[in-house]
């Protein structure tokens, strides 16, 4: 695990989801080991939020999961570039498989969900949509069921208040 010293940029993960969009952040303390305190900038807003006692995403703190839900974890910009790279090889190799037939897509709705993520987040962010009207739309799209109770819990864990 890395450690981290005061002025340095992370990334923050809100509630320990690093499966979320992460916030950038600058450490404005250091604790002890991994346990940072940190100046978080929300994308979008001018507000910083201070949050104290966040550790690293490995530390073994947050193998207690009341820890990572109630202060966040973090992360260096590095090791989230890589994860994201990953992760976008990942979903490149099922949706390789899909295409050639090797894939039930029904059975592997969580990775479609994250695959087509962004235009969920943008239909409900730019369009206005609601969840019932992109739950429509990703199914005309994609030839699969798509439910609108799946979209908002989608848009929820990333924030967004559905409707």
């Amino acid at each position: 695990m890395k450690t981290l010293t005061i002025g340095e940029v992370c990334v923050y993960y809100p509630g320990g989801e690093v499966t979320l969009e992460p916030a950038a952040a600058l450490v404005t303390g250091v604790s002890h080991g991994t346990c940072v305190t940190l100046a978080v900038f929300q994308k979008g807003s001018t507000i910083i939020w201070h949050r104290p006692s966040v550790f690293h995403l490995d530390d073994p703190a947050n193998k207690n999961p009341s820890v990572p839900k109630l202060y966040g974890t973090w992360d260096t910009v590095e090791a989230h570039r890589e994860r994201v790279q990953e992760e976008r090889e990942r979903l490149a190799r099922i949706r390789q498989r899909a295409a050639d037939g090797e894939v039930d897509r029904e059975r592997n709705f969580d990775d479609l969900m994250k695959f087509h993520a962004e235009d969920i987040v943008k239909m409900r962010t730019e369009q206005n949509m609601t969840a019932v009207d992109i739950a429509q739309e990703m199914s005309s799209r994609t030839g699969l069921s798509w439910t609108y109770q799946r979209i908002g819990k989608m848009l929820r864990n990333r924030g967004l208040v559905p409707t």
